[in-house]
């Protein structure tokens, strides 16, 4: 009688951990990839909620310095310029000026002049029209505001703002 000899299968052949070895390599790069995107995206939705945040800030400052005026100095009706000039009806701060500082906006109230946007940021192209259609009168502001990503892209955007006059 001849001896039965049992062969247990153990392990894996060498084709099928490849196998497993390619699937496995598959799943860990699309994980790297996918926490790549997902860091790189966080860092640019950052960076535009600060460009946001600061172009809200500074278009609501000018809408603030155009309200409680008596005159506009600077721009003159139907012209434009990067300086806005405006005397208030209250003597004690007397007149106030918003204009671009290099890349700043910097705005002098009563002999104080201090810088309105964040060191994140820089501005370009600010720019005031100052027009008048009858008794109506409004200045359009704008500007373009420009910073950087975490990893160095750049991004920028536009604003625009326009207040009507009452004085």
């Amino acid at each position: 009688m001849q001896k039965e000899i049992k062969k247990y299968k153990k392990g894996f052949t060498l084709i099928e951990a490849l196998v497993y070895l390619a699937l496995f390599g598959i799943l860990m790069g699309g994980a790297i990839v996918a926490a790549y995107n997902i860091y790189e995206s966080g860092s640019r939705i950052s960076a535009r909620i600060i460009v946001l945040e600061e172009g809200n800030f500074l278009l609501a400052k000018i809408n603030w310095a155009l309200s409680g005026i008596s005159a506009v100095n600077f721009p003159l009706v139907g012209s434009t310029g990067s300086k806005l000039l405006v005397t208030t009806v209250d003597s004690a701060i007397g007149s106030i000026s918003i204009e671009s500082g290099g890349t700043d906006i910097v705005m002098t109230q009563g002999g104080v002049t201090q810088t309105l946007n964040n060191t994140n940021v820089t501005v370009d192209n600010l720019l005031f029209d100052y027009k008048q259609n009858g008794n109506v009168e409004w200045i359009t502001s704008s500007f373009t505001l420009n910073t950087r990503t975490a990893d160095g892209k750049p991004l920028s955007q536009n604003f625009k703002g326009t207040k009507y006059l009452r004085k």
